[in-house]
C-alpha cells in the first residue's frame, strides 16, 4: 500500500516539473511592444503610424496603418489568437497573388515581422529579427510555421521592361511558448545590426554593353558609409531565370568600384542569358537582368531588371527596401484598403 501512496505522490511531483520555467505570453503583452520592435519603429520613426490593438471580441491582433495625417488608421492585417493553443494565426491561403494586389501581401509580411520581433522581445530577446533568408522557406519548426507562395510578374512599359518577384505569406503560425521561442532565437535569430548591415551590402548589377559573343557587365554596392573598405562579389550566370547559376567571375570584383567592370566572353550568338551578382561571404544577391546576344554588335537587346524583392518583406525584404515601398505606397494610394 505505501509504495503505491509513494507512486502517486511521484507522479504529482513529477507533473509540474517540465513546466517550471515555461511561460506563456498574453496577448497583451505582445501588442504592448509591437510598435517598439526595431523594424516597425523605424518605419514610424519615418513618418509612418503603424500599431497593433487587441481586439477581444474577435480574438484578433490587428495591425493599423495611417496613410496621411489626417486620415484615420485602418486595418492592414489581422493575426488570430487562439487561446486554447496559445498560438498566432494569419490563415492567407486563399490569397491569390496579382500584380494589382501585391500590397496586401507587403502589410501580412510587415505585422508578421512586427509580431515576431514582439514575441522575441517579450521573450527576453532584444534587437532581434529571424533571419531574412528564412522568410521565403515554407517550414514548421520550433512553433514557427510558415508557408509561401512565389510569384514572379513581368511586363513592358514605355520606359522600358520589368520584373517583380518575390513570396507572398500563405499561412502563418507562431507558438507564444517562450520556450520554443528561446529554440527559435537559437537557430533561426538574427542581430537587427548585423541584418541592417547586410541589406546595406545588396549589389546591383548593370548591362554595358552586348556583342554577339560577350556582355560586359557592372556590378555595385552603393550607399556604404566607410567606402575605404573593399566589398568583393562575383557574376554568375545561368541559361535560364530560375536554373542552376554558375560562377563565371573567376577573380572577385570589388563592387565598391565605380568603374568596375566584368566582360564575359566566349557566349554564343542568338542565345539568352541570366547574370546576378552575389556579395562575397554576405549571401546578398542583386536584380537579375536578360541578355540577348545577336549576330551583330546592338548595344543593349534587352534587360529585365529584378526588384530584388525575394521574400515576405515584398517583401522580401530588405528593410530598406520595404519602408521605400511602404512610404511609396502610403503616398500613392488614397486610401489603404481593408483586408
Amino acid at each position: 500500500m505505501k509504495r503505491v501512496i509513494y507512486f502517486i505522490l511521484g507522479i504529482m511531483l513529477l507533473l509540474p516539473i517540465g513546466k517550471v520555467n515555461a511561460k506563456i505570453l498574453t496577448i497583451e503583452e505582445v501588442v504592448s511592444t509591437f510598435s517598439e520592435t526595431p523594424q516597425i519603429k523605424e518605419l514610424n520613426d519615418l513618418g509612418s503610424k503603424i500599431e497593433a490593438k487587441y481586439n477581444s471580441a474577435k480574438k484578433t491582433i490587428d495591425v493599423y496603418a495611417q496613410d496621411s495625417e489626417n486620415s484615420e488608421s485602418e486595418i492592414i492585417a489581422s493575426f488570430v489568437y487562439n487561446s486554447s493553443d496559445n498560438y498566432l494565426e494569419l490563415n492567407k491561403r486563399d490569397y491569390v497573388v496579382t500584380e494589382d494586389n501585391l500590397f496586401e501581401g507587403f502589410y501580412d509580411a510587415l505585422g508578421m515581422i512586427g509580431i515576431i520581433e514582439s514575441v522575441f522581445i517579450q521573450s527576453g530577446y532584444n534587437n532581434l529579427t529571424i533571419k531574412e533568408s528564412d522568410y521565403s522557406n515554407t517550414y514548421d519548426t520550433y512553433g514557427l510555421q510558415l508557408e509561401t507562395e512565389h510569384y514572379d510578374f513581368s511586363g513592358n512599359e514605355e520606359s522600358g521592361s520589368w520584373n517583380i518577384s518575390g513570396d507572398a505569406i500563405k499561412y502563418f503560425k507562431i507558438s507564444l511558448d517562450t520556450d520554443k521561442i528561446t529554440k527559435l532565437v537559437k537557430d533561426y535569430g538574427e542581430d537587427i545590426e548585423k541584418e541592417e548591415e547586410k541589406s546595406t551590402l545588396v549589389p546591383t548589377l548593370e548591362l554595358k554593353e552586348i556583342t554577339s559573343n560577350s556582355a560586359s557587365l557592372h556590378p555595385e554596392v552603393k550607399n556604404i558609409v566607410n567606402s575605404d573598405k573593399e566589398v568583393s562579389c562575383h557574376i554568375y550566370r545561368s541559361l535560364e531565370k530560375d536554373g542552376d547559376y554558375e560562377k563565371v567571375s573567376k577573380t572577385a570584383i570589388n563592387c565598391l568600384d565605380p568603374d568596375a567592370l566584368f566582360v564575359d566572353t566566349n557566349l554564343k550568338s542568338n542565345t539568352t542569358y541570366y547574370y546576378k551578382a552575389i556579395v562575397t561571404n554576405k549571401d546578398t544577391y542583386s536584380n537579375i537582368i536578360e541578355v540577348k546576344t545577336s549576330d551583330t554588335s546592338m548595344g543593349n537587346i534587352t534587360t529585365n531588371p529584378d526588384t530584388g524583392i525575394t521574400s515576405p518583406l515584398i517583401l522580401g525584404i530588405t528593410l530598406l527596401i520595404g519602408i521605400l515601398l511602404f512610404n511609396l505606397i502610403l503616398k500613392n494610394k488614397k486610401g489603404i484598403k481593408k483586408i
